[in-house]
């Protein structure tokens, strides 16, 4: 085979060392293999032996969170790092199993140039995505410590859970802190409770707030409120520096053009010091929450995710692919086996059929589109449709500086009628004689311009 990289290198990384083989694969020439530790002066040692053998670009497969660090390193020593993916070698036959044989195969199928590199967005885009799963792994713990505060809660017989829709509310918190303060009254804990609840009416409210009070179980809900508290102070923090970094990020517009947001748009739920909306504004140059289903959660797991250059995409079709939304053909002869999209994992496709159901339940041209699919497929599958459209469409806006504007279902239904026509007529198109309708089929045509309210001219 003809070698596209001749100056390349192949590692294969542990936890502890990291085997590399330096090529190039020729006839005569046996390939080095050496290895270096894991830690900073290993790396160190790492990026001047491939320096020394004039390595320009190296191969490795992202395993775990041990690619990051020779990742970075490479990246700042210019030897352009290719991750890829591991399942790249299961479809490449004759691999063989051993450290020291698995950094020559990975050397030898990139010198051949059979090794496709991953979208690895830029150190601050990384920072950024570090910052955002911290976020969400707090949050979980934060629902956990709120489940086991209820569960010591109903060990006393109190059904806090009963009277309010979420117990780590502010209603449902001082609740919590006046049990722990000592106080046992159902009429005092009634009180702590907001007027909406309290319209339930008392004698609704006060026997479920009327329980048994053990000692263990009110000492392991003080336990659980502290922790809970600890972590929504840890969320604060990890909050304001991520608005400090999407702050830093280069702008596009200024947030004093910033136009009068949706109907119905919030985003208080994600409990950031300040608005995000006037922040994307600024990063994207457009206010992309114009977009049924799109709000800041979708926007901050888009920049935390692939940043805000989408040029590693050729197109959208290529980004909806790469999100796992584009439906997969495998067809043999006439046969087709499957068309369903691949499972890639990744969390802003699940942002994306987060925003999708919100779109859904919108009188817009993508809530029109998926109530029409939900009608011929699986609503599981028609939340994938109405993800990879509006994944498509938020990628030309970014892409391609283009303007934000939301379809209406009756222009929807101007283009699936004028569509169903067109495909009425070019069925019909047989049916001419020297290039005229013979008189039964105009009559039909006449009778199908009269179901719908555009006409197409014959």
């Amino acid at each position: 085979m003809e070698i596209i990289n001749p100056h390349c290198a192949g590692l294969d990384l542990h936890k502890d060392t990291i085997w590399v083989c330096t090529g190039p694969f020729l006839d005569g020439v046996t390939p080095e293999v050496v290895t270096f530790p894991t830690h900073t002066e290993g790396l160190h040692q790492l990026v001047k032996h491939l320096k020394e053998r004039q390595v320009t670009t190296v191969a490795m497969e992202s395993t775990g969170v041990y690619w990051l660090a020779p990742y970075l390193a490479l990246l700042d020593a210019g030897l352009a790092p290719c991750l890829f993916n591991p399942s790249a070698l299961k479809s490449i036959n004759g691999r063989p199993k051993s450290d020291r044989a698995d950094s020559m195969w990975i050397c030898r199928l990139h010198s051949y140039g059979l090794l496709r590199a991953s979208f690895i967005a830029p150190p601050n885009i990384l920072n950024l995505r570090n910052l955002c799963n911290t976020r969400e792994k707090l949050i979980v713990e934060a629902g956990s410590a709120i489940q086991r505060m209820n569960n010591e809660l109903v060990k006393m017989n109190i059904r806090l859970d009963r009277v309010l829709t979420d117990i780590g509310g502010a209603s449902g918190m001082r609740v919590m802190e006046a049990i722990i303060e000592g106080k046992r009254s159902p009429e005092a804990l009634h009180d702590k409770l907001v007027p909406q609840v309290k319209k339930r009416g008392r004698k609704n409210i006060i026997p479920l707030l009327t329980g048994r009070y053990d000692e263990i179980c009110v000492f392991n809900l003080k336990t659980w409120h502290s922790v809970h508290k600890s972590i929504q102070q840890n969320i604060e923090q990890v909050n304001e520096k991520i608005y400090q970094l999407l702050q830093s990020l280069p702008k596009k517009a200024s947030a004093s053009n910033l136009p009068p947001e949706k109907k119905n748009y919030r985003e208080d739920y994600l409990n950031f010091p300040h608005p995000l909306r006037p922040v994307f504004f600024e990063i994207f140059g457009r206010d992309l929450t114009q977009l049924p289903g799109v709000g800041a959660d979708l926007l901050l797991s888009l920049v935390s995710t692939v940043g805000t250059d989408l040029s590693a995409w050729p197109d959208s079709q290529h980004f909806s692919s790469w999100l796992g939304l584009s439906p997969v053909n495998r067809v043999s002869a006439k046969f087709r086996k499957s068309g369903k999209s691949k499972c890639t994992g990744n969390p802003l496709a699940n942002a994306f059929k987060m925003a999708a159901m919100a779109a859904a339940r919108t009188q817009t041209y993508l809530g029109e589109n998926a109530r029409r699919l939900r009608k011929r497929i699986t609503p599981k599958k028609a939340k994938v449709a109405i993800a990879r459209k509006l994944a498509e469409i938020v990628f030309n806006i970014i892409r391609h500086d283009m303007p934000v504007y939301v379809k209406t279902v009756e222009e929807y239904e101007m283009r699936r009628q004028k569509r169903e026509i067109q495909h009425f007529v070019k069925g019909l198109s047989k049916f001419s004689v020297n290039g005229e309708f013979i008189p039964e089929v105009l009559e039909e045509i006449k009778r199908q311009n009269a179901r719908f309210t555009t006409t197409v001219a014959i």
